[in-house]
């Protein structure tokens, strides 16, 4: 299934609706009631109102658009159809971050990817807090500002004095990660939740994501698609391209980069 820009666009869109649904419910919880309907998944990870309701309606956005297809979608992973038969599906985060939505924090995201034969083809990465968008249509990275002015984007090679480095929030400093950046010259380092590290490589504004905590297809397909079209790659730790339809959609540790 090719998308065109124009199915993109409404995609852009209807990830713009899904964030204002999220941060109505935000609102409303900050304004002293209690509706975030917090609960935890089997794995331990949080789970809200505001994901189901996001993923309730971008499953129907999907619908009323005529752009349906298997979906695999995080808060129904569970009863997802077997994605080893599927070629195309879209991997769908309706709350990416959400741990830090119930802190309060302001990087959570909507993710909406789409995996043809193992490989994210189009992706919608919108963060509800900023209105700020990145996406692709498999050919080019764009951004959308929050005054909704379209660009293209591009990662960008490294600096010969060295590298801008951005982590997750939870990654452990003193293991794996230190070891690992050991053989690069870092110039600085920023922590961030959520998928958005993905669209700041692919905007050019980073080097390189080393992750090496556990992760889910949906948590980066859609920025992974953005990458890919903006020049960069993510890898495993052996340098082979990660691809999609694991067992239990479970990633192994990678490293995503912009141009090398």
């Amino acid at each position: 299934m090719p998308f065109d820009l124009t199915d993109v666009r409404a995609l852009v869109q209807l990830a713009r609706e899904a964030g204002q649904i999220i941060l109505k419910v935000r609102d409303e919880h900050k304004s002293g009631k209690d509706v975030l309907g917090l609960k935890a998944k089997g794995d331990g990870s949080p789970v809200t109102i505001a994901d189901m309701a996001s993923q309730e309606h971008i499953l129907e956005g999907l619908e009323n658009l005529g752009l349906q297809q298997p979906v695999v979608a995080e808060e129904t992973a569970a009863t997802s159809p077997d994605v080893a038969k599927l070629s195309r599906y879209y991997l769908i985060d309706p709350l990416d971050g959400t741990k830090a939505f119930v802190e309060g924090g302001d990087e959570f995201t909507v993710n909406i990817g789409f995996i043809q034969k193992g490989v994210p083809v189009m992706g919608v990465l919108h963060s509800p807090v900023s209105n700020e968008t990145y996406y692709t249509d498999g050919s080019k990275a764009y951004f959308l500002s929050a005054a909704e002015q379209e660009s293209v984007i591009e990662a960008r090679v490294p600096r010969a004095e060295g590298y801008d480095i951005i982590v997750n929030r939870t990654e452990d400093w003193s293991g794996r990660l230190k070891n690992y950046l050991q053989d690069f010259n870092v110039l600085s380092t920023k922590q961030q939740s959520s998928a958005r590290k993905l669209g700041l490589i692919a905007h050019g504004q980073y080097d390189m994501y080393p992750r090496f905590g556990p992760t889910y297809e949906w948590d980066i397909g859609a920025g992974h698609a953005i990458l890919r079209a903006a020049g960069g790659s993510i890898k495993t730790l052996d340098g082979q391209e990660l691809t999609y339809g694991k067992d239990k959609f479970l990633n192994p540790f990678f490293v995503a980069r912009g141009k090398v």
